[in-house]
């Protein structure tokens, strides 16, 4: 990912998390094709984690995962 343009991943980011939303029938959080996922990229650029309506994103090893995020705990 990390030799790919920033705008294609950013068009990359937003495809994994609508469709990890769609598959996983996630409807928690607002989420549109617009959505800013500037401080997700920035995240997963520095080989970090970050969520976005229900999804959470990590990166290892050059490689962006997206699955459903966890619950959140209930203090």
């Amino acid at each position: 990912m990390t030799d790919l343009p920033r705008e294609l991943r950013r068009r990359l980011a937003r495809r994994a998390i609508g469709d990890v939303r769609l598959v996983d029938g996630i409807t928690e959080g607002r989420w549109s094709d617009a959505a800013n996922i500037e401080s997700l990229l920035d995240a997963l650029e520095s080989g970090g984690k970050a969520t976005q309506a229900g999804i959470l994103a990590s990166a290892k090893a050059g490689i962006w995962h997206f699955r459903p995020a966890p619950p959140r705990r209930s203090d």
